[in-house]
């Protein structure tokens, strides 16, 4: 109305662009706090049970329960480890030179067991257990692994892919 009347309105003006500057700051200081909140939230631990037991290793945990009867055998049980490797079932070298060692490639008759055990388990689970199977992809956005409390935790421990910003999924497993 002013300027219609020929009047100043400089200082109106003024006002106005100075709430606005205003405006913008409160803004920018409104996404720092949602961005410290959301960083803060997703670096919150879950909380264990309350009737969780507190032990300093695994011989403090309870005995919840048990199944059948333990074995006894009238000789030395061997590991799985020296009986897959006497049966060639895996070969713990060949994985080293491969991936590095903690890895195992299963052969022969091991990696036929592997296949077998994996099919009976999927098709138990999705034809008598109601679960549906789903082969998801290898490469996941970070939402998804936030999601999944993989991000930001574990971020230093996942395979990413800089040039598309993906992550090669914890779970993934080629076969």
């Amino acid at each position: 109305m002013k300027r219609g009347k020929g009047e100043d309105t400089s200082a109106v003006e003024a006002e106005v662009r100075a709430m606005g500057d205003e405006i913008a700051e409160l803004e920018n200081s409104a996404k720092q706090l949602e961005s410290g909140q959301r960083a803060l939230l997703l670096s919150t631990p879950n909380l264990p049970h309350a009737d969780c037991p507190r032990g300093h290793s695994a011989e403090d945990n309870p005995v919840v329960r048990t199944w059948g009867e333990k074995p006894a055998f009238d000789f030395a049980p061997q590991s799985h480890v020296v009986l897959g490797e006497k049966l060639a079932l895996f070969d713990f070298e060949r994985a080293a030179k491969i991936a590095g060692s903690a890895f195992t490639c299963f052969t022969g008759a091991g990696a036929r067991l592997q296949r077998a055990l994996i099919n009976f388990l999927l098709d138990l689970q999705t034809r008598e257990h109601g679960y549906t199977e789903v082969s998801p992809p290898f490469l996941v956005r970070p939402e998804a692994l936030e999601g999944t409390t993989q991000l930001p935790k574990f971020e230093e421990q996942l395979y990413r892919c800089d040039r598309d910003e993906l992550y090669l999924a914890p779970t993934a497993r080629c076969r």
